[in-house]
């Protein structure tokens, strides 16, 4: 045989012990490389996802037709981050389905009892329950990890094979604290018809007429609103974001310095109380829900960033002007009273100075001629 032959022989002979070697180190490739991760698993029908990593463990359930967290006491749970992680499981392909035999699930991190116990993923739909393990994962491979190892994370689901995930699984955190809902609640200003903002020594309500304009409730004489410190007020409650959902025990009533605000809409009414910025934590305040139409913050504590609330840490005098009264000219008299009013004056001088009359004048010379008759 020519030497080149023999060349080429050992070439092919080398690729195919490098293709055994291969299948024993990744195992076999699957003829349904496109075949859904989840297999025949309803994800429509869906009641409940879990999920436990070490020492942690979170439950979003569906519960009275809403989904909640059940470590947050049943409050409702951030649909977005749940329904991505759905959405991704539901979607999920192979890149590469390993054999069972190929080793110790502990090789790829899905070994309950090992040192890195993989993320569970537990499904509760009409049909079970379908655990997904999730082991480590694999970066991109060079020749000393032997040709073609692709990138990705081992899974399992339930008992069945090891496969390679072409993506990450995201969102498989089991921190209870990353899955509740953080928005409280989105009001439009302009639907907002009244504030009532109470303090332990006043308090006041503005009202707004859906134009833009506002008055003040039992406004004294002269009292008038600030349009834009009232219009600041009603823009406050636009959105609401809370940064943490505090325990009722958090919520102290008699803490000094402790405020109601009342929210009317025409259909809706909101009242929450703002307590005073905890020591040690300036970035917020605990703020406590007393009435909420239809959501479930009634009854419920938590802390909401500062610069939301702060605004509405405001006084009458903040969004109140007094104007002080107009100063009234006197009252000048006509010109022609005041004519009449000297003539007046000169007739009285005149009728002082003149002479008596005839008749007063003669009245001592009859009564003399009356003394002589008598004599």
């Amino acid at each position: 045989m020519k030497k080149s032959t023999w060349i080429l022989l050992g070439v092919v002979l080398a690729a195919l012990l490098g293709a055994v070697w291969m299948r024993g180190k990744l195992g076999a490739v699957s003829e349904e490389l496109t075949r859904r991760l989840l297999g025949d698993v309803d994800l429509a029908t869906l009641e409940a996802v879990e999920i436990v990593s070490g020492d942690q463990t979170v439950r979003v359930e569906l519960m009275y037709g809403s989904w909640g967290v059940s470590q947050m006491d049943g409050y409702r749970a951030d649909m977005s981050r749940l329904r991505r992680l759905v959405q991704h499981l539901d979607e999920a392909e192979p890149g590469q389905v390993m054999e069972e035999a190929a080793g110790d699930l502990g090789e790829y991190g899905l070994a309950a009892d090992g040192d890195e116990a993989p993320v569970l993923i537990r499904l509760t739909h009409a049909g079970g329950v379908t655990t997904v393990a999730l082991g480590k994962s694999r970066m991109p491979g060079g020749a000393s990890q032997g040709w073609g190892t692709w990138p990705g994370r081992f899974a399992r689901v339930d008992e069945g094979a090891v496969v390679l995930l072409k993506d990450d699984v995201p969102h498989v955190e089991a921190d209870p604290d990353l899955w509740w809902e953080q928005n409280l609640f989105e009001l439009e200003p302009r639907d907002i018809r009244e504030i009532r903002l109470t303090r332990a020594d006043s308090d006041f309500t503005l009202r707004q007429d859906g134009e833009g304009e506002f008055e003040l409730e039992d406004a004294a004489e002269g009292e008038s609103v600030v349009r834009g410190r009232a219009r600041r007020l009603f823009d406050t409650l636009r959105s609401w974001r809370a940064d943490k959902l505090l325990a009722g025990e958090d919520w102290d009533a008699e803490a000094e310095g402790v405020f109601r605000v009342e929210v009317r809409m025409d259909d809706d009414t909101l009242i929450f109380e703002v307590g005073p910025t905890p020591e040690g934590e300036p970035g917020g305040r605990p703020v406590r829900f007393v009435a909420a139409t239809e959501t479930d913050l009634e009854g419920r504590v938590f802390r909401v960033p500062a610069y939301r609330v702060d605004p509405l840490v405001a006084e009458r005098a903040d969004v109140v002007r007094v104007l002080p009264p107009v100063p009234q000219s006197p009252v000048e008299e006509p010109e022609a009273a005041e004519g009449e009013a000297e003539a007046a004056e000169a007739e009285a001088e005149e009728e002082a100075a003149a002479p008596e009359t005839e008749a007063e004048v003669e009245e001592p010379e009859e009564a003399a001629e009356a003394e002589d008759q008598a004599d």
